[in-house]
């Protein structure tokens, strides 16, 4: 009877083992160029490739202009008094305009430092965070923040 249990252990331990151990490919065991011609070939493939360097070719000029705008933004209403001079200036516009595809963008930047730049997001998103007159552009930051993670 042990020897039974022990031999229904072993064929279990070696069965899952055998299950659990991952197949292991060599280079060469792909070796077919008509494979490879055949995966290029496919239109499905070229659209995908073609995809997908259309959307990191966009993401890298969207994050490009927004750097670009902010660092001009920012440069340009260093020493000014009033929301109103701040987010009529035309970099900030510029980044309105971006529409939300620069909201993770923003939400990146506020979260590192918070800034005036989160009424961007009032605009884009036509509401405020909070209607609290004693909400400071900090709190207000870290509700965006929060709201959109």
């Amino acid at each position: 009877m042990q020897l039974k249990s022990a031999a229904g252990l072993k064929s279990l331990t070696v069965s899952s083992a055998l299950v659990l151990s991952p197949t292991v490919f060599l280079y060469n065991d792909f070796n077919d160029a008509s494979d490879v011609n055949s995966i290029a070939l496919n239109p499905k493939t070229n659209d995908y490739i073609k995809e997908t360097n259309e959307n990191v070719y966009t993401g890298l000029i969207l994050r490009s202009n927004f750097e670009e705008y902010l660092a001009k933004w920012e440069k340009n209403t260093l020493f000014y008094s009033f929301s109103n001079q701040i987010i009529k200036d035309i970099y900030f516009q510029k980044i309105i305009a971006m529409g939300e595809r620069v909201v993770p963008l923003i939400v990146e930047k506020i979260k590192q430092k918070p800034s005036t730049l989160v009424w961007a997001l009032n605009i884009i998103y036509d509401t405020k965070i909070s209607s609290k007159p004693e909400t400071t552009i900090e709190k207000a930051c870290k509700l965006w923040v929060k709201s959109l993670s």
